[in-house]
């Protein structure tokens, strides 16, 4: 039991060591609290995070410029429903089940590149009489 406790009080001592000033003042005077998390699920969900980052479609729809291009690279053969799916939870974007291949890759376009090029037309609209 005592190993287990020198254990326990390591970690404990591990993860203070990543803590800022202020949230050591926080927790000291009881404005802030600790908080255990699974390891399992946590690791989990950043691989799957991590492999969908580094899928060569996610990098290049970050870059592009018109959804006609977005939907072009997304309906490469080499990309399977499943794919989308991933790349689609992923990034946010609310799916259905009865949603087809095309219907999944417009909403990933819609959520990428149509965002951002809403974003960028509301930028350069000026509002001045």
């Amino acid at each position: 039991m005592r190993t287990k406790v020198l254990k326990l009080l390591k970690i404990v001592s591990n993860s203070l060591t990543h803590l800022s000033d202020s949230e050591i003042e926080k927790l000291l005077s009881g404005e802030g609290k600790l908080i255990f998390s699974d390891k399992k699920i946590t690791k989990s969900k950043v691989m799957i995070n991590d492999d969908v980052q580094k899928h060569p479609v996610v990098a290049k729809l970050r870059y592009m410029d018109s959804r006609e291009e977005a939907t072009t690279i997304l309906s490469a053969r080499d990309i399977l429903k499943k794919d989308l799916i991933t790349i689609a939870s992923t990034l946010n974007v609310h799916i259905n089940k009865s949603d087809n291949k095309a219907k999944i890759i417009e909403k990933i376009v819609e959520a990428t590149v149509g965002a951002q090029l809403r974003s960028k037309a509301i930028m350069e609209t000026s509002v001045k009489r």
